[in-house]
């Protein structure tokens, strides 16, 4: 999908000139791409909207079958979520200076999807961008989360948030049940993902690749993507451990056989690493299908 830069946008003349900016349009579906519902956009009235995309509902076949993959993706398991809206795009540097109220970086990097995110941070991010919108809340109580503090995500209330690692999966999926969304052959990624397959590619301005068959772009590599989940192996009876969360997409610097649908990866909460990003997440108004 084709992005002009932001200072031939027009919304940018628009929001020099006017003291607000009127809420962008939702951008057009790619060709191929299937909608389920009315969009939802974050950050209408800003030059950096992030664009949220209805998912349906469903049951679908999580982790990988046997033979293929790692042993912290068995075993495949039914796995049933309900609608619930996923960003198209990852977290941009301009978003996350936006709604942190940092200074900006350059217009060729504010298209970038920002990095080296913590688990924390990217909770106070969701937060934050909340408590900006009228009729949402904050999701999470949070104190001390580096620390290893106990968090709570209330989920009586609507507010941004990360995807659950199931929701992830789902929405990497796109209703497939191929290694990537795109197919079983990693020659595929070439129009979907930025992966090291000849060489480092390194991190690109979000959407510049093709999305899956849901409209939604890089799940597959560019930058790793917390979700809430904390770690635990598929089936073990032990208690998760809050200390690690799951991460999930891989990366610019990673082979493709991590950028799997299926690819999970525990990784310390507090840890700020290079590659790892974030993507929002936002349930339906209650007792509607979408809003």
């Amino acid at each position: 999908m084709e992005r002009p830069p932001s200072g031939s946008h027009p919304r940018v003349a628009c929001c020099l000139l006017l003291a607000g900016c009127a809420a962008a349009p939702a951008a057009a579906p790619a060709p191929g791409v299937q909608l389920f519902g009315a969009p939802h956009q974050a950050l209408a009235h800003s030059e950096h909207p992030i664009d949220m995309v209805l998912l349906p509902g469903g049951s679908f076949t999580m982790g990988s079958p046997e033979g293929e993959g790692y042993q912290l993706e068995h075993p495949a398991h039914q796995v049933t979520v309900a609608p619930f809206y996923m960003a198209a795009l990852e977290v941009t540097t301009a978003q996350w200076a936006l709604v942190n109220e940092q200074e900006r970086g350059d217009q060729e990097s504010g298209s970038r999807p920002v990095e080296k995110v913590t688990w924390c941070a990217a909770l106070r991010f969701a937060n934050a961008l909340s408590s900006r919108e009228e009729g949402l809340r904050p999701v999470y109580h949070l104190r001390d989360c580096e620390a290893g503090d106990q968090v709570t995500w209330v989920r009586s209330r609507r507010g941004y948030r990360l995807p659950t690692e199931a929701e992830w999966e789902y929405a990497a999926r796109a209703g497939s049940d191929s290694a990537w969304s795109c197919g079983d052959q990693p020659e595929c990624l070439e129009q979907v993902a930025w992966v090291a397959v000849r060489g480092n590619p390194g991190v690109h301005p979000v959407g510049e690749k093709q999305p899956n068959a849901w409209g939604l772009y890089d799940l597959h590599g560019n930058v790793w993507e917390w979700t809430w989940d904390p770690w635990s192996a598929y089936g073990s009876q032990d208690e998760p451990d809050p200390a690690r969360r799951a991460v999930r997409g891989g990366g610019a610097w990673y082979v493709p056989d991590m950028a799997r649908s299926a690819f999970r990866y525990p990784r310390a909460a507090g840890q700020a690493v290079a590659g790892q990003g974030l993507r929002l997440a936002l349930d339906p108004p209650p007792g509607t299908g979408g809003g």
